[in-house]
This record gives C-alpha cells, structure tokens and sequence, in this order.
C-alpha cells in the first residue's frame, strides 16, 4: 500500500480512520504507571523551582521537561494557515533524555511570527508502537505534501521519522539490524493532530549491520542531483545520517517518488570521511557518527553564484581544551559537556555510472563553536529562504541544578543561511595566504579577481526586527573611540534598562591589518558590576572569546562552583580588500543576543558562538561596555552601537 502526495482515497484511510493500536498503547501507558520512577531529581513537577531565574524570555524553551533536537524540518510554513509548525524532541513526564518506559515522543508548536509560539500540551507524536516504542526520534517534513493551494480541509500533510523498536542506539555499541526504522505520519487538520502511516514502517532499517547509526532523514527538492541523475521529472531526495563502524562517519542518500511516498530507492552513500578526521579550530573534528545531515543549495544575494552545503552534527568527537589552554584547579570541578561538534562543508557533486552520488568537500568549518548542537532547516516555500535552528542544551549545570530547574534544552533562534561572498580578496589580519583557514574556499567567477565564498548565517532578519519591536527601550552610541587613560584597558558604558534580555549591535573599524588591540563588550550582570560575561576578539590570536569565568557570586553553593564557566572560543579573521588601488579591511560586525542563560554571539555573519550563562544573582542590570586593550587601542572605534534591552516574547503553554 502507497502513501501518495495527492489527495488518493485508495491508498490513504480518511481522517480518523487510522488509529494507534490499543494493545499496545495500553501497554506502553501500563508500563508508565508501573515502572519505577527515578528519584526527584529527574523527575519535574508543578513546584516553583529555585533557579527559575534561568529562564530565558525570547528564546523557545519548554515550560516542565526535556527538549532536544528540532525536527520535522523545523519549522514547515503553512501557506494555507500561515503558520509556522516547530516540531521537537520532547519528554513529556521527565526532566531527562527518558528510559525504556518513558521513551522519547515529539512536542509540536505553531506560531506567526517565528517569536511567539503556542505550545501543544500534548505529544503529536508518541511511541505508541511496537516498532517505535524505544522513540519517536528525528524526522523531516516532506515538502511534496504543501503548496499555496493547500487550502482544502481535506489537505494533508506527512512528515517522515526515526522509528525506534529497541534500546542501544549509540555509536559505541554494536548495531542490530532494525533498531531504526523508518516511518510516516499525516495530518488531515493543518498539522493540528497527526495519526501514523498505517502500513508503517516503510523501511526496515539499515541495509547492513557494520553501521553507526540509520536516523534524522531529511527530505527535500535537489535539481542538482536531478541532473546528474538523468530524471525527467523532479524527484525527492532524502538523507540518513550515521556511519560505518570502525571506519567513519557518513550520510546515506535515498530517492524517493514524490507520487508514492513509500516508494525510497536506496542510491550511495553521499560522503564518508575518516573517524576524528580533519580536526583543528577552524574545522572541527568530523567525530565517529553523523547525525541530522541536512543539505542545502546556497546563493549569493549579490550574483548567480551558487554552492551545495552540508550541515553535520558529528559525535564521537575528541574532547578539545579550553581556550586558556588546560583546566585550571576550578575548571577541573566543573562538569563538562559530550564531545560534540556542529559543522558545515562545501565541496562538488559528482555522480558515476552505476548511479551513485558522492561528495567531494572543498571547505569546512564550524557551524556553531559552542554549546550548539542537532541543526535543523527548512526552505520557506514563499520567500525561498533556508532557515535553520538548532538545540542549545543545559550540560553546563549540575544534574542537582538542572533537575531543580524542571526544564531542560532552549532551541536556538532561527537563523538565515546564504552563500558569503568576497571579492578583491588580497589576505586577511594574518597575513597574505588564506589558503591555511579552510573556511574560505577560492571561487572562479571568469573576473580573475580573488573571489571566496564561505557559508553566511545570520540571524533571521524579520525575527531580529522583531524581536527589537518587542524591547522595552534602545540606546544608541553613534561612535566610540578610546581616549588616553592611565590604564591599558578602555571602556565606554552604554545604560540599558534593567534587564537580562536585550540585543546588542556594534561594527568595530581597526586602524590597519597590523593592529594587535583585543576589543570587545562586556555584559554586567550586577549592579556593583563584580559579575560579567566578556566577549572579546584577539587579532593577534584571531580567535573570539566568550569569557564566563566572572559569572558565580561570591555566596555560591559548592554544587554551583561546579556550573561549567569554561571560555568558550572561535577561530575568526578579518579581510582585507584591494579594488582600483584602494584598499580596506573588514570591520568587525557583532550582533548579541543575550537572554537570562542564553547567549548568542554572531561574528560577521559567519562566525557563530551559542552558549549558556548561568549567574545566580537578581541584582539590577543597568550597563553594558564597550571596551579596547593593548597597543593600539586609541585607534580603534565603535560605530553604530545600539542596545535594545527588555526584550520579551509570549510562550503561550
């Protein structure tokens, strides 16, 4: 039996008429009212929680419980409702990733503007099933079922998933064969309920057993691969993320009918590259398994430029030091993080005669240097834009903190992908050579100018735009330029509303290529200013600096000693440009979004660090600073700086 993408009453029950199999929900909820319940410090309740403070304002979070990965291509735009739909990795019941009888389900939320959502206090889908009863884990919306005429009642929906049937499912254990599988489910009411496929699931499982890992399909249009390929008509393309055990990491491509959605061909693997491989700090390290491969063909706003990217969740990685090197003594009774890292490559396309697909990367870099993981996107199908999100996750605090929190995992803000483009290139801060940053891929454009292209994100700007509408006030500093002190640091303050939710602009212009001064702003987190996060940017190091080592109060609780306040850090440069004689530089454009215990720090559209700030401490925010150190700094100037504090969002639970 086919699932097809039109409106077929031979192939799809109507609307109700696929239903869950009771047996086994009845089991699946026996089991929950029986099984043991792990003890109060993972368990969330309705009790006000003494760290609530930690809340976020505008970012997405879960009001009791945990969230991880967004997923369902997240979100989908409903052109027939003008909705956006986020979908989530979700444990309704606990403040944790779940257990055999408490598996892993998806939450759902719609929203208007892609800053106020309204949450479902139900899963939309749950493991209910016997071939999905250890997870509902991530998935992709299949484009094919939504158009701007999807307007009937009867219209559908489907989206794709992880189907998970038994317990394991980690790179460092062996693989059986049909742990995952592949499913669907459909919605007949604009995604307001979902019911699964009842011929479900669709595949089995991976073809092999020397797999990592079989999950995270992504679904979409690839003319690209059509014309490689020979099809005549446009045709579906999925990926499945995972590996081949003791060699690498890879991602699966599969060809998938748009009039049967049943119908997946199995095609090659898209690319597989060596276990840890191509690790350094502009790259990252390519881990043992992939998971949430997405796909993507990016333009330059300016030309006909055009590239195929990959964004990779790699795990397994190697665990890296401290931007200060190694611990110190107070760093080693901080918990850390799982080695994880999220990445990005760009390289060729490239099909051979047995009709397989391969990839060949031609630059890589670091999608996000922090504590930012399982990137999900979408292509918005009215104004063509690929936006992506991703899961800022709570391994900074203690199991005892996060626990008494009652909620666990923020999703990121969504964030606009595109083709960077720079032209006249003649070398960067560092010198004249770029062919050591892999992030920079030289690009023939037939104008025998120094043309590179690298992956731009940014923050989405109809959300930033918004997001400043919802600020309480703004502040503006037109220029800033440090005058003589008698220090060696120099610092301008710009009042803000007493607040920790505000967005934060600034362009710093360096005096030349040679200039050694470190810049950067300084959040204040009291109001006798002892406590503050410093984000900096060293051009001797070329490197970005989120230092947290100010954020714990003096009266802090030994388990809040152990709230991990390590530097975050990210390789970065600026370039400089030669055109007709003139030459320039980069200035240094900052955009920060700072929410209570998230903080969001975008470098040139390209450079992103997530991470989490964790500061137990109510006293009023009213300042943040601007500052410059080292020789050089009275050349330095801020331009443009604006702050917009009070920042808010409705999460309507």
């Amino acid at each position: 039996m086919g699932l097809t993408a039109t409106l077929s009453s031979r192939v799809l029950a109507a609307p109700g008429q696929i239903q869950e199999l009771p047996t086994h929900k009845d089991l699946h909820l026996a089991l929950r009212q029986v099984a043991e319940i792990p003890a109060a410090t993972t368990r969330a309740t309705n009790q006000t929680k003494a760290y609530e403070q930690y809340r976020p304002a505008f970012h997405f979070q879960p009001k009791a419980n945990w969230i991880n990965d967004p997923c369902g291509e997240p979100p989908f735009f409903d052109p027939a409702t003008s909705l956006y739909h986020l979908f989530f990795q979700w444990n309704p019941v606990l403040n944790n990733w779940g257990n055999d009888t408490e598996a892993i389900a998806w939450g759902h939320a719609t929203s208007s503007n892609l800053i106020d959502w309204d949450f479902d206090d139900k899963p939309a889908l749950e493991p209910t099933d016997p071939y999905d009863v250890k997870g509902v884990f991530t998935g992709g919306f299949i484009p094919s079922t939504l158009s701007s005429n999807t307007t009937s009642s009867n219209s559908k929906l489907v989206l794709a998933y992880t189907s998970v049937k038994r317990s394991g499912v980690t790179f460092k254990e062996p693989y059986p064969l049909g742990m995952e599988t592949l499913s669907l489910a459909q919605s007949f009411d604009h995604g307001a309920t979902w019911q699964k496929y009842e011929g479900n699931p669709i595949i089995g499982g991976a073809p092999i057993a020397d797999y990592t890992g079989w999950r995270d399909p992504y679904i979409s249009y690839w003319p690209a691969v059509d014309n490689l390929m020979g099809s005549t008509k446009p045709c579906l393309y999925a990926l499945i993320s995972g590996g081949f055990r003791d060699q690498g990491p890879a991602t699966f491509v599969y060809k998938i009918d748009p009039t049967d959605l049943t119908k997946w061909e199995y095609v090659s693997p898209l690319v597989t590259v060596k276990s840890n491989s191509r690790a350094d700090r502009w790259t990252g390290d390519a881990g043992k398994n992939w998971e949430c491969v997405n796909r993507m063909s990016l333009k330059d706003p300016n030309s006909q430029l055009e590239r195929e990217f990959l964004i990779i969740s790699a795990e397994g990685t190697i665990p890296t030091q401290t931007a200060n090197g190694n611990d110190t003594a107070s760093e080693g009774l901080m918990v850390t993080r799982t080695p994880r890292y999220q990445l990005w490559m760009t390289g060729e396309l490239a099909s051979s005669g047995n009709n397989s697909l391969s990839f060949t990367p031609s630059a890589s870099g670091l999608f996000d240097h922090g504590n930012f993981y399982a990137a999900n996107s979408f292509r918005h199908p009215l104004t063509d834009q690929l936006v992506a999100w991703g899961w800022v996750q709570e391994e900074d605090l203690p199991n005892d903190i996060r626990a008494d929190q009652g909620w666990s995992g923020i999703i990121s803000m969504p964030r606009e992908l595109y083709l960077q483009v720079h032209r006249n290139v003649t070398g960067h801060m560092g010198g004249d050579d770029l062919s050591s940053i892999p992030v920079f891929e030289p690009l023939e454009t037939g104008d025998n100018r120094s043309t590179y292209g690298t992956m731009g994100i940014k923050l989405h700007y109809d959300v930033l735009e918004g997001l400043k509408s919802h600020a309480v006030a703004n502040q503006t500093l037109d220029v800033w330029s440090p005058r003589s002190t008698m220090d060696n640091r120099y610092e301008q303050g710009v009042a803000i509303d007493n607040t920790a939710h505000m967005i934060i602009q600034t362009s710093v212009r360096y005096p030349s290529a040679n200039s050694t001064a470190t810049v950067g702003i300084s959040i204040i987190h009291d109001d006798v200013q002892h406590l503050r996060t410093d984000i900096s940017f060293n051009p001797v190091n070329q490197t970005v600096i989120i230092d947290r080592s100010h954020t714990i109060s003096s009266n802090a609780t030994d388990v809040e000693k152990t709230v991990n306040r390590r530097p975050e850090s990210a390789a970065h440069t600026l370039l400089t440009y030669s055109n007709l004689g003139d030459t320039s530089m980069e200035t240094l454009d900052l955009v920060i979004l700072f929410d209570k215990s998230i903080l969001e720090v975008y470098v040139n559209e390209r450079t992103i660090i997530s991470t989490r700030i964790y500061v137990n401490e109510t006293s009023p925010r009213g300042v943040v600073n601007l500052f410059a150190e080292g020789a050089g700094a009275q050349g330095i100037a801020f331009e443009h700086t604006r702050v917009w504090s009070g920042v808010n969002a409705e999460m309507r639970y």
